[in-house]
């Protein structure tokens, strides 16, 4: 890069919603020697301790960069260590985005009728697979079919015969079957702490909004257009303005 000319870096613009060219507007970096009496565990493997007892040195630098594009800020900042002060080495440690991105994200759903209670969790649950908190996640949806099956009336039985039970609210067997699979998979995390994989806790997630889609908005949205509908036909009944 030329003298004078900015510094640019290709990032995931959260307001863009693709991968776009920034500008760098400022960097900071600082280094901070490490003593023996901090706990090394971030750095075990990474260095070993010289019979000069000199130490490494952590450098942590923060760099401020705007979208080319909509000039969205974003903070990228890098933790990286050095075997002592004068080395110009430098290991990766770790670093990300403030704020996070949004790319592969979850965007939650609104549904106006659901309940309170159901709303939260189904929000839960959509943070904790954009968290990475895939076991959580899993539980979260065994819990979301439980909820489900409780605001529907059906109590008797343990949850595969609730379940089973909701084929009266339901179009199709193949969605019955699609939620064995996800309460399979929560008493897996529950009882084993065995998670779901990311793309099959994506698809399980995406399976869910359609059933909260069905059971929640598909009604609510049709009576909107019958209001709508009748209000229309109201308007045409009284004839044209005088």
């Amino acid at each position: 890069m030329s003298e004078g000319e900015q510094e640019t870096k290709r990032i995931f613009c959260n307001s863009c919603k693709s991968l776009t060219k920034h500008l760098l507007q400022v960097r900071h970096s600082f280094r901070q020697e490490i003593c023996e009496s901090q706990d090394d565990q971030l750095f075990e493997g990474v260095y070993e301790p010289d019979k000069e007892d000199t130490f490494p040195v952590m450098e942590h630098t923060y760099s401020l960069w705007a979208c080319a594009g909509c000039a969205e800020p974003t903070l990228v900042w890098q933790l990286g260590l050095r075997g002592n002060q004068y080395d110009d080495e430098l290991t990766g440690l770790q670093g990300g985005y403030f704020p996070a991105r949004a790319e592969g994200l979850i965007q939650p759903k609104q549904f106006q009728k659901l309940n309170d209670r159901l709303k939260v969790l189904y929000r839960e649950i959509v943070i904790s697979y954009n968290e990475n908190c895939l076991l959580l996640c899993a539980i979260g949806l065994r819990a979301l079919i439980e909820g489900i099956c409780a605001d529907k009336g059906i109590t008797d039985g343990n949850l595969e015969h609730r379940v089973d039970e909701l084929i009266k609210f339901l179009p199709s067997i193949n969605l019955i079957e699609a939620l064995h699979a996800f309460r399979f998979a929560g008493n897996d995390a529950a009882h084993r702490l065995q998670p779901l994989a990311k793309d099959e806790a994506k698809s399980a997630i995406a399976i869910m909004e359609d059933l909260l889609n069905f059971f929640y908005d598909l009604d609510y949205k049709a009576s909107r257009v019958r209001s709508k509908r009748a209000g229309f036909k109201s308007v045409q009944s009284a004839g044209p303005l005088q």
